[in-house]
């Protein structure tokens, strides 16, 4: 893949495959063509994800689920890996490409992995906390991260049998 225009890198996963057919990413090793080492372990974020000693995502693909774009419309291509196999959301870690440092870090996790919009530079996600329904448009920041700026609730009302929507608007603090 292109890191940024112009500057090719290969990229390779290693992890382990669990009992159960599913596959875990404990280490992205990226290189470039004159050499630059970008490479990352899984661990930490993980650990910090989950509160207890995790070294492996968990995901049905032997790529991690693995996502390839500029998430935080920097010029550097970003990283999402899908992170746990749960009941209904797909939750993903996201590494940013921190061009100072020359390395690619941990940034956040989020429920499900983002639908980019590079024209609008923004990004959206769908996701759900048992009968309550999330659309969230995130937008990038001024710092290389993002921040929420939107975001639907759509919640099941047991005495009405409906559903209530609330959408909020949020701007970015400077």
């Amino acid at each position: 893949y292109e890191l940024q225009p112009g500057e090719l890198c290969q990229i390779k996963l290693y992890g382990k495959t669990y009992p159960n057919a599913t596959y875990g990413i404990g280490y992205v090793e990226i290189v470039s063509e004159d050499g630059e080492d970008y490479s990352f372990s899984t661990e930490e974020a993980m650990t910090e994800v989950w509160g207890e000693k995790v070294v492996y995502t968990e995901c049905w693909n032997k790529d991690g689920g693995i996502k390839l774009e500029d998430v935080n419309f920097d010029g550097y291509v970003d990283i999402g890996l899908m992170a746990r196999i749960p009941a209904y959301n797909l939750p993903y870690i996201y590494y940013f490409f921190n061009a100072e440092s020359g390395k690619y870090e941990y940034y956040d996790l989020f429920p499900m992995y983002f639908s980019v919009d590079a024209e609008e530079e923004t990004c959206s996600i769908s996701h759900r906390a048992g009968t309550i329904y999330f659309d969230e448009v995130w937008g990038k920041d001024n710092i290389g991260g993002l921040y929420l700026m939107q975001q639907t609730i759509r919640e099941y009302d047991y005495a009405t049998g409906e559903f209530v929507e609330t959408t909020e608007y949020y701007s970015l603090e400077e």
